[in-house]
This record gives C-alpha cells, sequence and structure tokens, in this order.
C-alpha cells in the first residue's frame, strides 16, 4: 500500500480517519516497527492450529502534528501487510522462500481462540501488545468478516461517575461514536482485523491489520476502556472464494 493510498484527506470523525489513516495533515516520516501475529486456540480444533507457530512482520508506521490540539500528536497508526509479505521477518534456522509457499495469503487460525498481536519498536522492545478473543464457530464457507479493538484512555474527572466499564461490545452500525475526541476519554489504541473462511472452511487472518498505537505510556491515573466492534447484520458477507487456497488455490482478498 502506497503512502498515496493510505494517507488522503480528513473523512469522516477523528477515530475513523485515524483508523482508516486518513488526516488532513501530512503524516510523518515512516517509522519502522515489527509485529509478532500469533493465536490461541479454544476448545477443539486441530493439534497444529492450537498454537501454530508465530509470524514475524514488518511495517511502516506514522503520526500526525495536531497543533490546535492538546495532545500534540496522534498514536502511531500503521497497516501490516499479510497478503505480499513484504515485510517478512525469518526466524534463524528457517528459509524464507519455504515459509512464503506456506503463507497462501494469509496466516490460519482456529475457529475459536484468541490473537495475540505484539508490537516491537525498532529497538525489539514491545509497545503494545493486542489481545482479540472472537469466535467464528459458525462462519460459513467462502465468507469474511471483521473485528475491531479499541482501547480509550480514560481520564477521572468529576464527571466521571460511576466508572466507565472495561469491557464493551457493539455492532458496527451503532451510533458514532464521540469518545475519540473529548478530554476526558481518547482513542490510545486500536486494531482492525479481517477474517476470510474459504471454500474448504479454513479461517484465516487476510489482506492487512490496521493498528492504532499510543506513542507514550498512559499516564498513572488513567484506566483503559476496550470496545469490540463488529458487523451486527448481516454477520458473515460472502465474497472469499478464491482466497488462501480455497477453491482454486489463489491468494488475492476481495476488498471490504
Amino acid at each position: 500500500m502506497s503512502a498515496a493510498e493510505l494517507f488522503g484527506s480528513l473523512v469522516g470523525s477523528y477515530e475513523e480517519s485515524i483508523l482508516s489513516g486518513r488526516m488532513s495533515t501530512l503524516p510523518s516520516k515512516p517509522i519502522s516497527f515489527i509485529s509478532e501475529i500469533g493465536v490461541i486456540g479454544i476448545g477443539k480444533c486441530k493439534p497444529g492450529l492450537k498454537c501454530p507457530p508465530h509470524v514475524h512482520l514488518a511495517f511502516p508506521a506514522y503520526f500526525y502534528e495536531l497543533p490546535d490540539d492538546e495532545s500534540p500528536a496522534t498514536p502511531y497508526v500503521g497497516s501490516i501487510d499479510l497478503e505480499n509479505l513484504g515485510g517478512l521477518i525469518v526466524a534463524d534456522g528457517e528459509d524464507e522462500e519455504d515459509v512464503k509457499r506456506n503463507w497462501q495469503g494469509g496466516y490460519r487460525v482456529p475457529h475459536r481462540g484468541q490473537l495475540q498481536i505484539v508490537i516491537k519498536n525498532p529497538s525489539k522492545t514491545a509497545v503494545k501488545v493486542f489481545l482479540v478473543p472472537y469466535d467464528f464457530r459458525d462462519m460459513p464457507a467462502s465468507t469474511k468478516t471483521f473485528l475491531r479493538q479499541k482501547s480509550y484512555a480514560v481520564s477521572p474527572t468529576p464527571q466521571t461517575t460511576p466508572a466507565a466499564p472495561l469491557s464493551t461490545s457493539v455492532s458496527s452500525s451503532s451510533p458514532p461514536s464521540r469518545l475519540g475526541s473529548t478530554n476526558s476519554e481518547r482513542m490510545r489504541y486500536a486494531i482492525h482485523v479481517q477474517f476470510h473462511s474459504t471454500a474448504r472452511k479454513r479461517l484465516y487472518l487476510a489482506k492487512s491489520l490496521r493498528v492504532v498505537f499510543s506513542h507514550r505510556a498512559p499516564d498513572t491515573d488513567e484506566r483503559l476502556r476496550i470496545v469490540m466492534e463488529g458487523p451486527k447484520e448481516p454477520k458473515y458477507m460472502s465474497g472469499a472464494r478464491g482466497l488462501c487456497g480455497g477453491n482454486g488455490g489463489g491468494t488475492r482478498t476481495p476488498s471490504f
């Protein structure tokens, strides 16, 4: 994905703009980060999917200056390419061509589990760990869906009573949230994950992961409120044929 595709004019709310990388100001120079992608299978699943090998992918991240805002800059924003493996980092003893041959256009996961996406800075120090539980045991073949997890930093104020819940689930058709633009709550972290089910009902993370992560640790008086989002109805959309080795073995994935 080119910078022109990733960054465009301001569209919609602050949250949607930062998640899509479409801000009104120019992005910073790219900063290289490393993602470590893994999953833990829950319940009955094939032994090879209970805890499959982690994959390491480098990706560029950007931030935006906000001169008229109380916060001087946005969190980092990046897109992790799961399709072309341009940023693949192979472990010692691994063969890069073998890894790419077995990839088939996405990272295969069990139908129920918890994703673990670790973001590391150029010094290979972890700066964020995304833990994303999911359950797609009812997902039909040749369909696709998504999950989005947002974390808000909540600063205690006289109006913050009662305390906000630690976790909330909403559908993508809910009214747009204004929490990302208030002084008491600001989106600090987010991850957008696309799931594709092949014609053989194999489940993959595919296309890309979009991540938003903070440039600093939360203040000591802040707490994080987590919101999970996904499509309401229909929960699953058709159009995943021919990807990730399904129905012809192609690796191209349709756009959302």
